[in-house]
């Protein structure tokens, strides 16, 4: 019997897939680097998953956050890839993460977002407004001013 052809609502159906995959997810966080924390919380938020809603989803945003600023901390944010998906995990999740988790991560981020490329940049600077509603304090801090786009000239 596949997900699709199990009895019940949608959303019985995607709750019957979710609750394994938090579970076993949660099982292996603490041995995951930025990449794969990103790619991971990237999923969590476009699934539109709800973790203070899932049973052990409280467990798995403790050990995302501790895991995400252990790593941020050592080695900060170097792949601008990486950063969009965080944010865009953060914003989409559902789920109130910590003042301490979005601190280390505006602040690692503002210092090396320049180094990305332009669309990392461009998508990080779109998702960090809605992720200064999470926090009011992260919000007092200033993006600094863009950087000028690299215009390809064309000649005719």
């Amino acid at each position: 019997m596949t997900l699709v052809n199990l009895p019940g609502s949608r959303e019985a159906r995607t709750a019957f897939a979710r609750r394994p995959l938090l579970g076993k997810t949660l099982a292996v966080v603490h041995l995951m680097q930025l990449r794969a924390l990103a790619n991971v919380l990237w999923a969590v938020g476009r699934a539109g998953i709800d973790l203070a809603a899932e049973s052990v989803g409280p467990h798995l945003a403790e050990a995302f956050e501790e895991r995400i600023r252990e790593l941020v901390k050592k080695g900060g944010i170097k792949d601008g890839r990486e950063a969009a998906q965080l944010w865009y995990g953060l914003v989409f999740s559902k789920y109130s993460w910590s003042q301490a988790l979005l601190q280390v991560l505006v602040e690692h981020s503002i210092s090396t977002y320049r180094t990305w490329e332009l669309q990392a940049q461009g998508q990080v600077r779109l998702l960090y407004p809605r992720a200064c509603v999470l926090t009011l304090s992260v919000a007092s801090m200033q993006w600094p001013a863009a950087v000028p786009s690299r215009v390809a000239h064309v000649s005719g």
